[in-house]
């Protein structure tokens, strides 16, 4: 493990061996893992996301790692937006309930971890600038989760995992736009509350949709349907008429 600084917050970065120890139990204690027909993880998605069944979900059409959205998420002028504005600058933070909720329960670390699995005959078991398959952390400010971004030993390049060492939540999402978060229910109340409320996470989800949607330049980066659907499901939401009309 090395620690680095980056745009004023530390991280920690572990080599596979590090994270095959410490993270990926905690890992697959937490998700369907990559492999089994069953999970959404897959290239072809599966059903199943969460070990848990008595977990609560939400779902968001942003990238994680991509440090906030320069939109607002319900519309210009909602004062709802508060509950996701960052303070020194005109972004959003769409995960910014989910974190704050977390500093509430003195959880100062993130863990981040690329989907892909190691082979079996991996010769960077401790390097930490020559590997895919560890793990970097970040404090629970999406502007410091972008460090996991192609950041080796972790290198997040499409789908990716964030969770913390306790294993009461997770995220699963991708680079390519769109997350996951589930957790235990009293934890994902209090982001609901601290983002206004459910309906309020839900309506932010429809409206990126629909922004996307609408706009034939912006509508490739919607992930594809049965992604989209299993989003719906996860989260308890109907989707949209536009969403079952998708054709990809």
């Amino acid at each position: 493990m090395d620690v680095m600084h980056c745009r004023g917050y530390y991280h920690r970065r572990y080599s596979q061996r590090e994270t095959d120890r410490l993270f990926r139990p905690v890992l697959n204690r937490i998700f369907v893992p990559y492999g089994n027909p069953e999970s959404f993880v897959n290239l072809d998605p599966g059903p199943e996301l969460f070990r848990n069944p008595e977990w609560k979900a939400f779902a968001g059409l942003s990238d994680p790692w991509s440090g906030g959205l320069s939109v607002s998420p319900l519309g210009e002028d909602d004062p709802r937006d508060v509950h996701f504005l960052k303070p020194e600058t005109t972004d959003w933070e769409p995960l910014r309930p989910l974190f704050d909720a977390l500093a509430e329960r003195e959880v100062d670390e993130i863990i981040h971890m690329g989907r892909q699995l190691p082979d079996a005959d991996t010769d960077n078991l401790d390097s930490l600038d020559h590997s895919m398959y560890g793990a970097v952390t970040s404090p629970p400010l999406e502007a410091a989760c972008a460090f996991a971004y192609s950041q080796q030993p972790a290198f997040i390049l499409g789908a990716g995992y964030a969770f913390s060492r306790d294993g009461h939540w997770g995220l699963y999402g991708s680079t390519d736009s769109f997350f996951v978060c589930g957790g235990e229910p009293d934890l994902i109340d209090r982001a609901y509350e601290l983002a206004g409320g459910e309906s309020t996470l839900k309506e932010a989800f429809y409206n990126r949709f629909l922004l996307l949607h609408g706009n034939d330049l912006w509508r490739p980066n919607l992930p594809m349907k049965s992604i989209i659907l299993g989003m719906c499901k996860f989260s308890g939401w109907d989707p949209l008429p536009e969403m079952l009309d998708l054709d990809y």
